[in-house]
């Protein structure tokens, strides 16, 4: 994607409904994302290896479907 700042093609939030935006990001202490202006330092980061679509996802996923709108169905009374 154009919008980020890794060489990636996924976002951790893809097939979720957000509101907001993050305006500071820390890592181990230290600023890496201010208000727009990216402050990482190269070499700096620790690869994590991680499952793919983690159980906290599946839960965001659920939380977000029982948030969806949903027809309600009436008797038709005569």
């Amino acid at each position: 994607m154009k919008t980020h700042h890794q060489q990636v093609d996924f976002n951790v939030f893809e097939g979720m409904t957000v509101q907001g935006v993050a305006t500071h990001t820390r890592t181990r202490g230290a600023l890496a994302w201010t208000d727009g202006d990216l402050r990482a330092v190269r070499g700096a980061g620790q690869y994590l290896k991680r499952p793919p679509n983690p159980s906290n996802f599946a839960a965001a996923r659920v939380a977000n479907k029982l948030k969806e709108p949903h027809p309600v169905e009436r008797a038709i009374k005569v």
